[in-house]
């Protein structure tokens, strides 16, 4: 299985796509087709194994990582937030 996962505070000013819930695209290995994890409101969970959805969701990670920060970048951003949230 094969997992990605992003930072994604925001460049410049409203750019880019948010999602509206939290999902997942996961990368089941040779032989299973890849499968999205939508988390929707009050706890629902949708799946769905279908070319189509799989496509749309990759879509969205697609575009929102292009406007997240680079691996570089995310350490640095992480450790000031932290700073931040002990100060307060």
């Amino acid at each position: 299985m094969t997992s990605r996962f992003g930072c994604f505070p925001w460049r410049g000013k409203g750019t880019g796509y948010r999602a509206a819930h939290d999902f997942a695209i996961l990368d089941l290995g040779e032989g299973l087709r890849p499968l999205v994890q939508v988390d929707t409101a009050w706890g629902a969970v949708a799946t769905s194994d279908k070319p189509r959805e799989y496509e749309r969701f990759t879509r969205r990670w697609d575009e929102m990582s292009s406007h997240a920060l680079t691996p570089e970048e995310t350490p640095d951003f992480v450790y000031h937030l932290a700073q931040r949230l002990k100060s307060h």
